[in-house]
């Protein structure tokens, strides 16, 4: 799956979003966003933090799938970034992967992870969060595959 270029300056989760879709961030993330939160807000309202059920729900009018993962003790959810980029790498090539921590999403993708922070993506033990605990992580793909 192709990872989309970020919006400078953008919140972690629309940069997600964005990152995944290629949406306009403006005029689709946004109003997006706005609809499916549960702050009162106008349409076109600044986007700040947002939690990951917007962020799933967000994708699914997109057009996307988002498969939550359950933590199992064989595969537990709660291992480090850097251990969802290697996994992400070896077991879903060429596809993207929503990853959150208790304050910040990103993208994994071929191992390499994407986010505000290194929009252009960084392997996954070199990434500023490669030490931060997953604590959410969903595998995305466009409905029409």
């Amino acid at each position: 799956m192709k990872i989309h270029p970020i919006y400078p300056g953008a919140y972690c989760v629309p940069s997600a979003i964005q990152a995944l879709t290629g949406a306009d961030y403006a005029s689709v993330i946004h109003p997006s966003i706005n609809r499916h939160s549960d702050k009162k807000r106008d349409l076109l309202d600044h986007v700040t933090g947002e939690h990951m059920s917007v962020a799933s729900a967000v994708l699914d009018e997109l057009g996307y799938n988002v498969r939550a993962y359950k933590s199992r003790p064989a595969a537990p959810l709660r291992a480090h970034v850097a251990t969802w980029a290697k996994r992400a790498g070896e077991r879903w090539p060429g596809r993207a992967v929503l990853v959150a921590t208790r304050s910040h999403a990103l993208v994994i993708s071929d191992g390499k992870v994407y986010d505000n922070h290194m929009p252009l993506g960084a392997a996954g033990d070199a990434h500023p969060y490669s030490k931060s605990t997953v604590v959410w992580a969903a595998l995305v793909e466009p409905k029409h595959v």
